[in-house]
């Protein structure tokens, strides 16, 4: 057998105890006004109370899912700068040589592009390399591409007497005629720091059957290449 005892009010009119369902007084006859306001109230305090507990496993989930999702993004943004320092010099000038192939070769069909010549020798070349080198009918480019990766450079500059001579033939030379990306001295380009720049420098036309390509910029300092490979 189970109990349950009724929570017992004071009647507001008689003073006597009473149950607290009571609606009237069974002594004076007072009516109790308040009785369903009572209710209610502790009612409503049960339910506030268990608002507030669970508002409070609210915030406490949310704050543990925030310095969740801080920790995965500290970890993605360290190991994005990871990889970016980590990028080596080669995947740079490979992203350069891509670029813009359409532009170098001007629509001109019967170009022949040689991508990453072999250099027999570059005593000066000054941590310039040589990308592409395009034989098309009205000029002759060579893409190049100065590595600033260590800022070693502030600007960079070419001297108008610079030559490039096929099949090491010394009889024939072609000096430069213009250039993109880079300034003719003594003008300067300025670069910036730990990048790869491309630049192109454009001479006349040669036969398209060149096997070896020189390239020698004038002074002791100057960009020098031998014996760039076309085939």
């Amino acid at each position: 057998m189970s109990i349950r005892l009724n929570s017992m009010i004071r009647c507001e009119n008689c003073g006597r105890l009473i149950p607290s369902g009571s609606s009237s007084c069974p002594y004076c006859g007072y009516e109790i006004a308040n009785v369903a306001e009572s209710n209610d109230v502790g009612t409503d305090g049960q339910s506030k109370s268990k608002k507030r507990k669970k508002t409070a496993w609210i915030v406490a989930l949310s704050i543990l899912a925030l310095f969740t999702i801080i920790s995965v993004l500290n970890s993605i943004d360290f190991s994005s700068s990871k990889t970016t320092q980590t990028q080596t010099v080669s995947q740079q000038m490979n992203t350069v040589q891509n670029n813009a192939l359409g532009q170098a070769l001007n629509n001109d069909s019967n170009a022949k592009v040689v991508y990453n010549p072999r250099v027999s020798n570059a005593p000066n070349k000054m941590l310039v390399s040589i990308s592409r080198v395009i034989l098309a009918d009205d000029y002759t480019a060579i893409e190049c591409a100065v590595d600033n990766t260590h800022g070693a450079y502030s600007y960079i500059a070419i001297d108008s007497e610079t030559w490039i001579t096929p099949n090491e033939s010394h009889i024939v030379e072609e000096q430069l005629t213009r250039t993109d990306g880079i300034a003719i001295s003594p003008g300067k380009t300025a670069i910036p720091k730990g990048k790869v720049t491309p630049f192109t420098l454009y001479f006349p036309p040669i036969d398209k059957g060149t096997d070896v390509l020189d390239l020698e910029e004038s002074g002791k300092t100057g960009w020098k290449f031998y014996g760039i490979k076309l085939n």
